[in-house]
């Protein structure tokens, strides 16, 4: 499992939510963080951590032999789970 401090998630979380500006000027602290992330999203910062932590060592960037396109996304050893492809 990859370790992802929980600064950085805070962070995000606050950038998800619209408040990236006042995270950083320290306008927006934690609490005001949570609730409004719990309230768009239906889930805590704790367990979206432990989401994070399961995703992170899933997400890939590959370029396609076939088509020369560079994908991201989520993938296993063997395959994509789900892709994008980078513009």
């Amino acid at each position: 499992m990859s370790h992802i401090e929980y600064i950085e998630v805070e962070e995000l979380a606050a950038y998800l939510v619209g408040l990236r500006e006042e995270w950083e000027e320290g306008e927006a602290g934690y609490i005001e963080i949570s609730d409004k992330f719990e309230d768009e999203y239906g889930i805590n910062l704790d367990n979206f951590h432990t989401l994070l932590e399961s995703l992170f060592p899933l997400l890939a960037v590959r370029k396609s032999e076939l088509t020369n396109s560079t994908y991201v996304g989520f993938a296993g050893t063997e395959h994509w789970i789900i892709k994008k492809r980078v513009k």
